[in-house]
């Protein structure tokens, strides 16, 4: 269920995030919540549950990524977010002793002298943005496709490798205690 949130938008963060950790709570729920003896050993189902946990707290974790990647890193500089108002741009573009004259806002007012870089910040802002997409986009094969090859090995190898025939040891012993009889 938590691989539904590689095809969420990365900007829809309370969605993808919420159903990470109800995921991860769901599991370590069911984990918990079997009936199974104490035992010193490793049993199927703990390995089982590990693995469903692994999965989940790993697709919280491309999230995180993918997440900090596009909005630091794919950060496009001088665009507005919002929260300033147009004065407040003005006022500091035309601060000379800051030399905030190299945003892309400046350069939408018409300031030649930062057009290379400006250009330089949007591309590397762009491939950031990219491969933050590409991680997602990749995600969405590699963890189906990594769980259905942990779940064809997982149940390959405790039905046809690990299977105990229970009358196995039976005759086992049967065989013993005749011997020792004679």
């Amino acid at each position: 269920v938590s691989w539904v949130s590689f095809w969420m938008d990365i900007e829809s963060v309370p969605g993808r995030i919420s159903l990470g950790v109800i995921t991860l709570l769901a599991v370590s729920n069911q984990a918990s919540g079997t009936n199974v003896p104490q035992t010193s050993y490793v049993k199927a189902i703990d390995i089982w549950m590990g693995t469903c946990t692994a999965f989940v707290f790993a697709a919280l974790v491309e999230f995180t990524f993918v997440n900090y990647t596009w909005r630091t890193r794919g950060k496009l500089p001088g665009i507005p977010t919002g929260l300033e108002t147009q004065e407040n741009l003005m006022r500091i573009q035309t601060n000379g002793e800051n030399h905030q004259d190299k945003t892309l806002l400046s350069l939408e007012m018409g300031s030649p002298s930062c057009e290379n870089r400006t250009s330089r910040l949007l591309h590397r802002a762009h491939r950031w943005r990219c491969m933050a997409v590409g991680i997602d986009e990749l995600s969405r094969a590699i963890f189906p496709l990594g769980f259905a090859v942990f779940n064809l090995s997982y149940w390959l190898y405790y039905l046809a490798i690990v299977q105990e025939d229970p009358t196995e040891g039976l005759s086992m012993d049967i065989l013993d205690d005749v011997s020792v009889m004679k």
